[in-house]
């Protein structure tokens, strides 16, 4: 007969504790999950009806936690976050202390939410990460007032959630009065709810922008990207503006746009960057043209330079427009990327003409 190890026993000790402090509170009910992979217990709002309104808990027993003046040190696994970021419900990790008859909790999503708005992703963190949880977050002080909110999704974070959720289905069933409606939106959520993770949104745009799409979903992300750069550009970083132009090896013509629309209404901003340099170290010197054309007449926006009689070379670079009318029709179906599609490189020139600092190579075309 098998023998049950400490780890086992502490650990049903622990889910033991959590169901108990469930149904103390006479506002919840609990129910174990036993075949649900990943989730130990299911805690459903009965305040003052059972509504459907769920919390999923994975529990860690423990005998001896780890309380700092940081707060209870726990080590989360990322595949608990991963599972967290795909799941629609509320999943909620919970440290049971079965010495001391005391839990604590942390709800993931709004977890990530919270990490995002301070630049980190969940793909920066490895096999694990530390988190402290404040020792004022026991599960039951939670069960009485904060969890119940999320369990509504009455928390601010649910709102964020919400837009992505409604973006992805925007997309999915091509409606796109929906999606450019939703850009605008963003920035109410934002004024009401202070610092929307623009991070995250840009992030889940990449993501969908490198998965097959017709060219119309493409061009559609790209005026959603345009929206949200022209209301919030003032405030997005470096890193993001690279990761949206180049997700993977090419760059997105979406992220092009939403570019476009950056220089269009944060100039100033975009140019303190140095665009043009750091993406021709990383390898994408078309995408450093476009950055020093921008860069080579200020304040034209874009619409502007692409419909007017501008000298689109650059360096060893040139935009070879034999027939005006096709690039501005192609310009109006594909946005900034139009200029890559007729992009030349010249050998005559130096090599090294394009990575002349951005003022030497305004002076040199």
């Amino acid at each position: 007969m098998a023998k049950r190890s400490e780890g086992q026993r502490i650990g049903s000790s622990g889910q033991r504790l959590v169901e108990l402090l469930i149904e103390k509170t006479g506002a919840w009910i609990s129910r174990r999950q036993d075949e649900d992979f990943g989730i130990d217990l299911e805690a459903e709002l009965a305040d003052p009806l059972v509504r459907g309104e769920i919390l999923k808990l994975q529990i860690k027993g423990t005998t001896e936690p780890e309380v700092t003046h940081q707060g209870v040190k726990v080590v989360l696994e990322t595949k608990y976050l991963r599972m967290a970021e795909g799941f629609r419900v509320p999943l909620v990790f919970v440290v049971a202390d079965i010495t001391g008859h005391q839990a604590w909790y942390i709800w993931l999503q709004g977890w990530l939410v919270e990490q995002r708005r301070v630049g980190k992703t969940l793909a920066s963190f490895k096999d694990h990460v530390t988190v402290y949880i404040p020792e004022t977050d026991t599960l039951t002080a939670g069960l009485q007032g904060p969890l119940k909110d999320v369990a509504r999704w009455g928390h601010e974070n649910q709102m964020v959630l919400s837009l992505m959720d409604t973006m992805r289905t925007a997309v999915a069933t091509r409606n796109e009065k929906v999606l450019l409606s939703l850009a605008e939106l963003i920035g109410s959520v934002d004024a009401a709810y202070q610092d929307f993770p623009l991070e995250q949104l840009i992030d889940t745009i990449v993501d969908m922008s490198t998965q097959p799409r017709a060219m119309w979903e493409l061009s559609m992300l790209g005026r959603f990207l345009a929206i949200v750069g022209r209301s919030h550009g003032g405030k997005i970083s470096k890193e993001n503006v690279m990761r949206m132009v180049v997700p993977g090896e090419g760059a997105s013509r979406a992220g092009l746009n939403g570019l476009g629309a950056l220089y269009d209404a944060h100039e100033e901003h975009i140019r303190a960057m140095n665009l043009s340099v750091a993406f021709e170290a990383a390898g994408h010197r078309e995408v450093s043209y476009y950055c020093r054309l921008r860069e080579k007449f200020p304040g034209v926006k874009a619409m502007d330079l692409a419909f007017g009689n501008y000298d689109y070379t650059v360096g060893n670079f040139t935009v070879v427009v034999d027939d005006k009318g096709s690039f501005v029709n192609k310009w109006a179906n594909r946005g900034e990327s139009a200029y890559l599609d007729f992009l030349v490189l010249d050998e005559s020139p130096p090599d090294n003409a394009l990575a002349l600092p951005p003022a030497e190579q305004s002076s040199a075309s």
